[in-house]
């Protein structure tokens, strides 16, 4: 696969899905690298503030606390980490968003 890239910036909500994807980074490793962004989990006036799941969804947005490539991978859990969205940008840094429904039915 030309131009894949095992990148993935993880938008964890400042929530318990940061903490559990710093303990599954250990396991991935040797296949994708994933940058964590919005892991400040001692911080609980920063659960869900502008980042997280239902924030990207709901303003159809990248989350703040993220540098946004054009191409880059992107995923956003909410706080309690019970849903998830995908998102990128284009060229022209038009944002696309596949949501937890969508992603199940692939």
């Amino acid at each position: 696969m030309k131009n894949y890239s095992p990148v993935i910036e993880f938008d964890g909500a400042n929530g318990v899905g940061a903490l559990k994807m710093k303990d599954a980074i250990k396991h991935l490793e040797e296949t994708l690298v994933i940058n964590m962004h919005n892991d400040d989990i001692m911080n609980t006036e920063k659960l869900n503030y502008k980042c997280g799941a239902d924030f990207v969804k709901s303003n159809q947005c990248p989350p703040t606390g993220m540098a946004i490539k054009p191409h880059s991978k992107y995923v956003s859990v909410d706080g309690d980490a019970d849903r998830i969205v995908y998102s990128f940008v284009d060229e022209n840094n038009k944002f696309y968003l596949l949501d937890g429904d969508r992603i199940a039915t692939l």
